[in-house]
């Protein structure tokens, strides 16, 4: 009837499990994630650049002035000559759906693809 002792197909059904046991812990390693993108919408375009790649960007829009730096995965305002300076403290943006606003300006600095753990962004 029942069997107390360790069998072949007993050890074929621990290593079946073991096999699907490591495929779920290392599955997230093998599937590819998207790049993220930082989009740029000023009040009279909206452009994209590649967040892996290092750079400095100008911006004008409203009669304002923008420097924004992309490095190390992140983006930044360094510089704006604005009144309030609110883009300027927010800081760095690195995950899907953060956002660095400039009203003054009209410019809205948002990183996109990746995985995100945002549910929603208004706007």
């Amino acid at each position: 009837m029942f069997s107390t002792k360790p069998n072949l197909r007993d050890g074929l059904v621990a290593l079946v499990v073991l096999f699907f046991a490591l495929l779920l812990l290392f599955l997230p390693m093998l599937v590819r994630s998207e790049g993220k993108t930082l989009v740029i919408t000023t009040a009279d375009s909206t452009k994209e650049y590649d967040l892996s790649i290092s750079r400095t960007l100008e911006i004008e829009s409203n009669g304002h002035h923008l420097t924004i730096v992309i490095e190390n995965g992140a983006a930044y305002v360094s510089d704006t000559d604005c009144k309030d300076k609110v883009c300027l403290h927010t800081g760095k943006i690195r995950e899907s759906g953060e956002v660095i606003l400039c009203v003054p300006a009209g410019v809205r600095i948002l990183v996109k693809g990746g995985k995100s753990n945002v549910d929603f962004v208004a706007g």
